[in-house]
């Protein structure tokens, strides 16, 4: 526990500290992601998350699963489904292993929480699958799954671990892995609107800068620049921290300074704080009123 007072004459002190157990929806829960390995960084592509529950014959089993992503990451639900194992291999029917009663809750865009009908021991399910789409845009990502039984109350989740969950996946990981191929960190830069005015009417007054960040280890510094056609920096705004994955910045018209530039054309250069200077990319915009 951390405990923070703004007062230095005020300190603040734990009295006491309660835990309550529950007991595990299953003995174990083994987990693997299919494929892990990611070629291309930042482009949408389809996942396959199998579980395999472990079950003894008193386990209340589960009903909910919870998927968890880095920040910067956002998942898109496609799929789930339930049955023996056999039923996945090749050649069986996974379409009719679809459960249609699963429902998906509203959570933020980095999670995925899916309700269905309760899974338990000796019910014949011996293997989940959950599909998904999602973009990396680091060197790796932990994908956090979990699951809980609803009659045990809230926030009761059992963690998934990381193992050979299904014979035919060969990854025994819920970790993805990407390569970076194209070593530059900042991409995928857009400009809208292209001509903005900067007057204070409301209208087209602030420039969206739109972009995406890839492998990087923690946040950096997103710096814009902003130049004559004939070269002169006549603008420089540092704009925060920001993390691996798709961002978007927006700028008034004004200098360091808190000037607005003249009427005219310009190149807009948007960066990061680093020595590699091959990262700034350049964008003509317009200044009118």
């Amino acid at each position: 526990a951390t405990l923070v007072s703004e007062d230095p004459q005020v300190a603040a002190s734990i009295r006491s500290v309660r835990l309550n157990f529950v007991d595990p929806v299953a003995q174990g829960l083994i987990g693997e992601v299919v494929p892990f390995q990611v070629d291309s960084l930042g482009s949408q592509q389809p996942f396959s998350l199998y579980i395999r529950p472990d079950f003894d014959r008193g386990d209340s089993g589960f009903d909910e699963l919870l998927l968890v992503v880095p920040e910067g990451m956002s998942l898109d639900f496609t799929g789930f489904y339930a049955g023996a194992e056999t039923d996945f291999m090749s050649g069986g029917d996974v379409a009719a292993m679809r459960v249609e009663d699963a429902e998906l809750m509203a959570t933020e865009t980095d999670s995925l929480l899916l309700s269905f009908p309760l899974v338990q021991p000796n019910n014949g399910i011996e293997l989940l699958r959950l599909d998904f789409n999602t973009a990396l845009f680091s060197t790796g990502a932990v994908l956090r799954p979990s699951l809980q039984n609803r009659a045990s109350g809230e926030g009761a989740w059992q963690r998934v671990d990381a193992g050979n969950a299904f014979e035919l996946a060969t990854s025994n990981t819920t970790t993805l892995v990407g390569s970076l191929g194209n070593k530059q960190l900042l991409r995928d830069v857009r400009v809208a609107p292209p001509v903005f005015s900067p007057n204070g009417d409301g209208i087209n007054d602030e420039l969206r800068v739109s972009y995406s960040l890839f492998g990087l280890p923690q946040g950096v510094l997103v710096q814009l620049e902003v130049y004559t056609l004939d070269g002169n920096r006549v603008a420089f705004v540092e704009k925060g921290i920001q993390g691996s994955g798709p961002q978007a910045l927006t700028w008034d018209g004004r200098d360091a300074n808190g000037s607005v530039l003249d009427p005219g054309m310009y190149l807009l250069g948007v960066g990061i704080d680093s020595e590699n200077k091959s990262d700034l990319q350049l964008r003509p915009i317009g200044i009118a009123y």
